[in-house]
């Protein structure tokens, strides 16, 4: 599968849509786990859902790419690179050991 190409403009409307991550509606497929985001589409009572691998939004049916999948792909990127950090150092904790 070819590779996705991401315009300016979506990977703007994307740094948009990542700063509002934390306010993002998010579910789970019963039938396999899968998660996804559901954004509020610009038309009334309408909404795209979204995951790393695709979106139900026109951009996405067209062209194969969205702001949508870009901004939970990098929120998702961010977040496992958040969970690898550790949250203290052993220094942290228990101060310099060497010292006594």
């Amino acid at each position: 599968m070819a590779q996705a190409v991401y315009t300016e403009s979506m990977q703007a409307n994307a740094a948009r849509l990542i700063e509002s991550a934390a306010t993002w509606t998010r579910g789970r497929r019963k039938r396999d786990g899968l998660t996804f985001v559901i954004f509020p589409s610009s038309k009334p009572g309408k909404a795209h859902y979204a995951n790393e691998l695709s979106c139900t939004c026109p951009s996405y049916n067209y062209r194969g790419a969205c702001s949508h999948v870009l901004a939970v792909h990098i929120e998702a990127e961010q977040a496992r690179e958040r969970a690898a950090r550790p949250l203290m150092t052993y220094e942290e904790v228990f101060g310099n050991v060497d010292a006594f």
